[in-house]
């Protein structure tokens, strides 16, 4: 600079023609510059971002810092696209004692590569403690369908399906808690029709009490919800209305050091007020009683295995759950669906994971874990479990559109996480259905190899058929149909030094069915003791019509001043799991 000054009382330095050389090569060059002469924030322009894509063509973001107060700033983003105009970005972000949040947007008006429509997407993140209870809002909304496929930036982004935006408010004390929610799904692909809407809830109220689990003696509680649901999908045969569940039940555990018997007797009453619809009653309602038995043992030995003395433990369990059947085809489903099928699944107390069915079981469970410890740490080294569901009666009730099952078993699961070899973790499940051509259902394989830090591979296979029933209640609503596609993928990612300076980067996720490629990148970093640098070249879906989006990342940092591109190590973080910046 040809004229420097450093104030240490206002902690501010300012410079003039302020030249920023690389190896006496000039880079940056601005007639004034200011900057802060600690770590503490100061408002002014960061370092732009550029970009460039299929669509949209060249971009460049110039975002400009506002240090507003010390627990609260912004970051406002004129975001110029080459091919169709300016967007506005801006991030908004507090942080008190009692609580956090962050309000975000995008506005790009008069998109013309989309009909000339003004185009947005808003953000609201909060969570504040009052008065003893905990508030919490999760917002998004877009102005159309397409929004998240245009100008999303990875896969798991484009491919989103819907949007949340719910408020909830709780109140937790020793024995009980109370939780209102509002919640609404705005449709964020084009696959899904309007007909397909979920329904809004307008509010679920959830009160639930338990008392203190206590040894050898009746424990009691009730779980209890109450809530609206309406939703205007444009069919004839919508039904809107209000839905109360009261579900009380005692239970009577015994316990020691090397067995557990807990059985639970349990009431579910569900009433429903219906608005006027041309399929159901105005006031159907269901009384169904529930017995469960749940049961296990432990045992373990001594054993040795690569010279590690070891504590083996085996336990076995046996799970036995009892629901009479009762017609429930005069109920509708708001909110209900069937659990993806896990060795979790196998010990829920019923297979619906909403109140609009409570399906009948005569069944049991019947599994076992095995653990790998240490004799004087006490470390994990590992674990395998599996366990079978063995039905005793055919499973009537189902959601609409649903066969009866009559199998006489489950799929037989097993998973299992190994950490006994020095630096590497292992992990997988596996699933096999005795009743269906193929057998395999659902595989699963993943390792890491982490020798130190900035060195790690990860290797990841799956493997799930179409012919599995894998509806899993992520949103409020069943009505969605179940789309039956084969995945077989395997996805390698990695980051791993070449020379004491150089290091490369890369991720391949690729579908064996299709023969391609889901999401491919490679790179390279290059850190010294001043500065470093990441160029990062990428290749991904980024809409349901498979095409494919293209483009390179490129981050440069001077320690201790300022940096560009910070946008790549966030993404290299969200894609290589493991993955540490060093700069």
């Amino acid at each position: 600079a040809t004229k420097l000054d450093l104030d240490h009382e206002k902690n501010q330095g300012t410079a003039r023609n302020f030249v920023l050389k690389i190896k006496d090569i000039p880079v940056f060059y601005s007639p004034y510059l200011s900057f802060p002469l600690s770590k503490e924030r100061k408002s002014g322009f960061l370092a732009p971002g550029y970009g460039n894509t299929n669509d949209y063509g060249f971009e460049v973001r110039t975002p400009y810092y506002w240090n507003i107060a010390p627990q609260m700033d912004a970051t406002l983003t004129p975001r110029l696209l080459s091919d169709t105009g300016v967007m506005a970005m801006g991030e908004f972000r507090y942080l008190t004692e009692t609580g956090s949040g962050t309000l975000a947007g995008e506005y790009l008006p008069n998109d013309n590569k989309f009909d000339d429509k003004h185009r947005n997407i808003v953000s609201v993140d909060l969570q504040q403690e009052l008065l003893g209870a905990n508030f919490l809002v999760d917002y998004t909304r877009a102005s159309d369908k397409f929004y998240l496929e245009d100008f999303g930036n990875q896969l798991s982004v484009t491919s989103a399906s819907y949007l949340n935006q719910s408020a909830q408010l709780s109140y937790a004390r020793p024995n009980w808690n109370l939780r209102a929610l509002v919640q609404n799904y705005q449709i964020a692909s084009p696959l899904i029709s309007d007909a397909s809407k979920p329904y809004k809830r307008l509010p679920h109220i959830y009160f639930d009490y338990a008392q203190p689990q206590r040894n050898r003696q009746f424990n009691f509680g009730a779980k209890n919800q109450l809530a609206y649901f309406y939703r205007d999908n444009g069919l004839a045969n919508n039904v809107n209305g209000t839905r109360l569940d009261i579900s009380p039940y005692v239970s009577y555990p015994m316990s020691n050091i090397y067995s557990f018997i807990k059985p639970k007797l349990g009431l579910r009453y569900t009433q429903y007020s219906l608005e006027s619809n041309p399929t159901f009653k105005s006031s159907p309602s269901r009384v169904l009683p529930y017995f469960i038995l749940d049961s296990g043992l432990f045992f373990e030995r001594g054993v040795e295995i690569s010279d590690k003395k070891i504590t083996q433990t085996l336990e076995p369990r046996l799970f036995y759950r009892y629901v009479p059947k009762e017609n429930q085809d005069d109920l509708p489903v708001f909110d209900t669906g069937l659990y993806t099928f896990t060795y979790n699944t196998l010990f829920l107390e019923d297979r619906f994971s909403s109140v609009d069915r409570m399906g009948d079981a005569n069944q049991v469970t019947l599994a076992a874990t095995s653990q790998f410890l240490d004799q004087q740490t006490g470390k994990n080294y590992g674990s395998v479990s599996f366990g079978q569901i063995f039905y005793l009666r055919d499973r009537e009730i189902t959601l609409p559109g649903y066969e009866i099952r009559d199998e006489g078993t489950s799929s037989f699961i097993l998973n299992f996480n190994s950490n006994l070899i020095k630096n590497t973790s292992i992990s997988g499940d596996f699933q096999w259905n005795p009743y269906v051509s193929e057998g395999t259902e659902r595989i699963t394989f993943r390792a890491a190899y982490n020798p130190e830090p900035g060195k790690i591979i990860n290797f990841s296979y799956r493997v799930i058929r179409s012919n599995e029933i894998n509806v899993q209640s992520v949103i409020a609503n069943s009505n969605l149909g179940q789309y039956a596609t084969d995945i077989e993928q395997t996805d390698v990612s990695f980051r791993w030094p070449i020379t004491k300076n150089w290091s490369m980067v890369g991720r391949w996720n690729y579908s064996v069915p299709e023969g391609r490629s889901l999401e491919t990148f490679g790179g390279v970093e290059y850190e010294s003791c001043c500065w470093g640098a990441r160029l990062v070249a990428r290749r991904f879906l980024s809409n349901t019509d498979g095409d494919f989006e293209t483009g390179i990342f490129m981050q440069l940092e001077l320690k201790g001043l300022a940096g560009v591109g910070e946008q790549t190590v966030n993404f290299l973080r969200q894609q290589i799991p493991g993955y540490k910046s060093e700069f």
